[in-house]
């Protein structure tokens, strides 16, 4: 069966024969469809137009297949094609609009279903146009479930090429503001990378012709995979393949949009800053859209940046602010990709320079600089080189020091680095006598500000192995003195929370119990006494008549 098409040139002619583009300026495209049944009869407006001796020149066999929203405005979708296909004006595209019978619609799927007939029309294709307003409205167009599975069902089609339409003034606005701006700061207000983190956050369905519409693609898909339950997340499934396609896509217009300032510069026709621009921009996207190596190699960004880093050097200098840009986005990707890096050594040396290269030129109290120190440690704490973990210590005593000086020595900023020092202290370089120093500084500070829930929290988190809630009483016996004692002053915090109070007390007569019960089975039956009339003492003064039954009950049992 032939697929038929309309040729782009011929949307004109249309829309002249429907009374101009005044009359029509308001029309969404399923606005379209009355006029279209108006005079097609029982066929589509192709197979109409192919009657016409005249206007028969503008059918043909489609092998362009458009993916559109019918709730897009007609003229803008016509004026984004024609822009698109400027130098293709006789491609004979496949439109829903102009290829389906709009009387109906079903009349032209076999026995098979709809769903199938569009599998092999889609099929037939070489290439798809994705046609949007903006490029941030193709979240949009990825919440139809028909956009949607009309790409699920491109995707298959491996020889089909994927690409994205818009207008001429929306791709230099794309252009211009896709991650660095032209001032090369840091980051811009604008993230390509936003878009691809709504795509996982807003993954339901919210757009389709039908309510059923989602239900009976659902079941289409089931039938088609070749494991159905890699799809039965309806979304999540859509959401991989539309992200795949429009990073592709964004890889290749960016590729496209370089090789062109490249010729311009070798022709002297652009400045070094402009090729710059773009070089920063093809390399960033591997940041930003978190790219597999299948769309873009790993060699190919190091080796953009490199050139990047090179060039802006040349322009701006070594220790300019630009330069440590693009360094600080190098220094990045390295970072984020350092399981998939095959050499370590590179983005170790990589990493250091932009730490240091911050620190001396944009110095401690700069946000970048701390986010260089941050990317350091994190590359670098899995190392077992012990030399090298002496530079992390480092490095984190330098946060540490640093939000002191800015904050204070009990502010959120300096109890966080001190909280991360004594972690580091724990998990990588397993400096017991360090991490016990941090770990008591850690609580006085808490103490210091009166953070009820913090101090509550630090002992829970210290002193009770999670998720069994199992006392560690051989630290709780070294620091009980210092935990009951904290516990105490919460309950005395003039602006600490009730619920927080009632927190502190529970812990405490948790504590009592323990310990009152680790007397009695292992020391003299004085000590249990008087953890038993401490822990009677506490429940007395307790709010919660429940907490104090259950604790005296199990005590008594002990």
């Amino acid at each position: 069966m032939a697929i038929w098409g309309v040729k782009v040139s011929h949307f004109e002619a249309f829309i002249v024969a429907n009374g101009g583009r005044n009359t029509l300026h308001n029309h969404k495209t399923r606005d379209i469809v009355q006029l279209i049944r108006a005079v097609t009869g029982e066929k589509s407006y192709c197979e109409h137009m192919q009657s016409d001796s005249i206007s028969s020149s503008a059918i043909g066999v489609a092998s362009t297949f458009i993916v559109h929203k019918w709730d897009d405005n007609f003229i803008q979708v016509v004026d984004i094609l024609q822009y698109y296909f400027k130098d293709r004006m006789d491609t004979i595209v496949w439109f829903d609009l102009f290829s389906n019978n709009q009387q109906n619609p079903l009349s032209i799927y076999d026995p098979r279903g709809k769903y199938e007939t569009f599998h092999s029309i889609t099929k037939s294709m070489s290439h798809a146009v994705l046609v949007t307003s903006t490029f941030h409205h193709c979240i949009l167009i990825y919440q139809n479930a028909w956009c949607a599975f009309h790409i699920y069902l491109l995707n298959k089609n491996k020889k089909c090429t994927f690409d994205i339409a818009m207008s001429q003034e929306e791709l230099k606005m794309f252009y211009s503001n896709l991650d660095f701006d032209q001032n090369y700061s840091f980051y811009s207000d604008f993230s390509v990378g936003d878009l691809f983190h709504h795509m996982k956050m807003e993954s339901k369905i919210k757009d389709c012709y039908s309510p059923d519409d989602p239900k009976e693609i659902l079941a289409f898909l089931h039938n088609d995979c070749a494991k159905p339950s890699d799809l039965l997340t309806y979304n999540h499934g859509y959401a991989a393949i539309v992200q795949d396609r429009l990073k592709e896509w964004l890889v290749f217009v960016i590729s496209r949009e370089l090789t062109r300032r490249r010729e311009q510069f070798a022709r002297n026709e652009i400045q070094e800053k402009e090729l710059l621009l773009y070089v920063t921009k093809l390399a960033g996207a591997y940041n930003f859209t978190y790219l597999t190596p299948s769309i873009l190699p790993f060699e190919t960004v190091e080796s953009l940046y490199r050139e990047a880093v090179e060039r802006s050097s040349t322009v701006f200098g070594p220790d300019h602010v630009n330069t440590l840009a693009i360094l600080t986005r190098f220094s990045e990707c390295y970072s984020f990709y350092q399981q998939n890096n095959k050499n370590r050594e590179n983005g170790e040396k990589i990493i250091t320079e932009c730490m240091n290269k911050c620190k001396q030129v944009l110095g401690p109290d700069s946000e970048y600089t701390n986010k260089a120190v941050c990317r350091f440690i994190c590359y670098m704490c899995t190392t077992t080189d012990p030399n090298k973990l002496e530079i992390v210590e480092k490095a984190y005593q330098y946060l540490l020091d640093n939000s002191i000086r800015k904050f204070g020595v009990i502010s959120e900023e300096a109890t966080g680095a001190l909280n991360d020092l004594r972690i580091f202290y724990r998990s990588c370089k397993h400096d017991k006598v360090a991490e016990r120093q941090c770990h008591l500084e850690l609580l006085a500070a808490y103490r210091q500000r009166q953070d009820g829930d913090r101090v509550v929290k630090f002992i829970w988190d210290n002193y009770y192995n999670k998720p069994k809630i199992k006392v560690n009483m051989s630290e709780l016996r070294r620091d009980y003195e210092l935990v009951v004692s904290a516990l105490t002053d919460v309950t005395h915090y003039e602006k600490c929370d009730e619920t927080v109070i009632g927190d502190a007390k529970y812990t405490l007569a948790s504590i009592y119990y323990k310990m009152g019960t680790y007397y009695l089975l292992t020391h003299s039956l004085t000590y249990s006494l008087t953890h038993a009339y401490s822990l009677t003492y506490l429940l007395t003064h307790a709010h919660n008549e429940q907490v104090i039954l259950t604790q005296q009950n199990a005590f008594s049992r002990s």
